[in-house]
């Protein structure tokens, strides 16, 4: 369903967010 995806997607958002803090830790 829409929501089922809208869910999903927010998920990528959260996951991809805390990948690039990750990436921004591991530059330093």
């Amino acid at each position: 369903t829409a929501e089922s995806v809208n869910s999903n997607s927010e998920n990528l958002i959260k996951i991809s967010e805390d990948l690039i803090q990750k990436i921004k830790l591991f530059k330093i």
